[in-house]
């Protein structure tokens, strides 16, 4: 919760910054800890991810901008391995998968959805490019949530959730966050095993759609964007402005991995690297003059990795994509969703649960061809976890290699040796 919904950032908005370093505390004592009583499980491919930016550091072109790339970079994953060693059984899942694709996104649509940002969350969502990108990401997330869920009063919170999603992506007026939610809802659509109740939910989705264009927002809070939403995303396709500064910043990109193909330029590089190693005159246009690129964002987090990770980077990030969609198959296998059904009360349903991360993951990387958003936030990194969570706990026989005694649930045998994972 910490992690997800940030609440520590509130606080420390009205100035008590130091009680931002708790979670880090948090999460080295637990680490060790863990570490100490459990036989630790790991993701291999995010592994391999975050050592890499470690191991690239001392390459970097400037080891000052790959510093904090590294270190975020091996929290997000140590609170990965932290998740999938302690958390054992199903039941125990439970809770961090209706947080982590559900109430999490509940409660930044409401302190969220109508500005359009988070004034108080000065690490990103305080900007409409970041808030969008993740309402992208919870529409398919809580809508199949919403699908997956048994109890009446849950099932209420994820559709409004849904609306609300809608509504922030509107309100932010980011028009890569609104292709992405478009991209989002053809995977709903296709994912669906009930067309009809689909098109009605759309049909329900647009008249969310009608209200928030015609009633809530008929004038951006945004002083970058046309005060009609329509008129605004209807520049998706013009070429100048910023299209033409995008396509620029991804040209740099191109030449940054051409001139170090392998390693790329070193974690949070990009900007210093193009700033003092391409001449002047070197690119057309705004960026005729690479010094302005020292501290400028690239807004394409794949050509982001390409530049600064290289070949060998992109080669670990397919790998971790490839690694989340096998798992996430084999979570709709029949086998996988009884196995959950029968440890968890069959409260959620496994087969849209599955579909919930799928579709936040669509959200994702369609967003992140607009977006920087790879290294920023935790978005990425919570759907590899929890599909990883899942997978691990619906298996048909686990070792528990923890060395305390394990219980097993309710209504089942008690052991004290050797137990298999409930």
């Amino acid at each position: 919760m910490l992690i997800l919904g940030d609440p520590l950032r509130w606080v420390a908005y009205y100035g008590a910054r130091p009680i931002l370093q708790i979670p880090t505390a948090l999460l080295i004592v637990t680490l060790i800890g863990t570490a100490l009583s459990h036989r630790m499980r790991f993701i291999p491919p995010l592994v391999a991810f975050a050592l890499y930016a470690v191991l690239s550091v001392p390459v970097a072109y400037n080891i000052g901008y790959a510093i904090p790339v590294a270190k975020v970079l091996t929290s997000y994953c140590g609170l990965a391995i932290l998740t999938v060693t302690v958390v054992r059984t199903a039941r125990e899942a439970v809770p961090i998968v209706v947080w982590g694709l559900l109430f999490q996104y509940t409660w930044w649509t409401l302190v969220g959805a109508i500005p359009g940002h988070v004034f108080w969350h000065t690490l990103a969502y305080n900007n409409y490019d970041s808030f969008g990108p993740m309402m992208a990401i919870a529409l398919g997330s809580s809508y199949f949530m919403a699908l997956s869920v048994k109890e009446r009063n849950l099932k209420i919170i994820a559709f409004a959730t849904t609306g609300g999603c809608i509504i922030g992506l509107i309100s932010s007026y980011a028009r890569g966050a609104v292709v992405a939610g478009v991209a989002t809802l053809i995977c709903m659509f296709l994912r669906s095993k009930n067309k009809l109740r689909t098109a009605g939910l759309a049909i329900a989705g647009a008249v969310v759609v009608f209200f928030a264009t015609n009633v809530l927002f008929t004038n951006a809070s945004r002083e970058d964007a046309n005060p009609n939403f329509w008129i605004e995303m209807s520049t998706i396709a013009d070429t100048g402005g910023t299209r033409r500064d995008r396509d620029e910043l991804r040209a740099v990109a191109r030449i940054e991995w051409r001139q170090n193909p392998i390693f790329g330029v070193g974690p949070g590089n990009f900007g210093p690297y193009a700033a003092e190693e391409l001449s002047n005159g070197q690119l057309e246009g705004i960026r005729s003059d690479p010094g302005r690129l020292y501290t400028k964002a690239l807004h394409n987090m794949f050509y982001q990795i390409l530049s600064e990770f290289g070949t060998v980077g992109v080669l670990i990030f397919l790998w971790l994509l490839w690694d989340f969609s096998k798992r996430n198959r084999a979570l709709r296998k029949r086998d996988s969703i009884d196995i959950w059904a029968s440890r968890t009360g069959g409260q959620f349903d496994l087969r849209n649960v599955s579909l919930a991360l799928e579709a936040g993951m669509v959200g994702y990387l369609v967003s992140g061809y607009f977006y920087n958003q790879i290294f920023d936030v935790n978005w990425f990194y919570s759907l590899i976890t929890i599909n990883t969570l899942l997978f691990q706990v619906t298996r048909p026989a686990l070792a528990h290699n923890s060395r305390l005694p394990h219980f097993r649930l309710r209504g089942e045998q008690i052991t004290g040796h050797k137990p298999r994972l409930a």
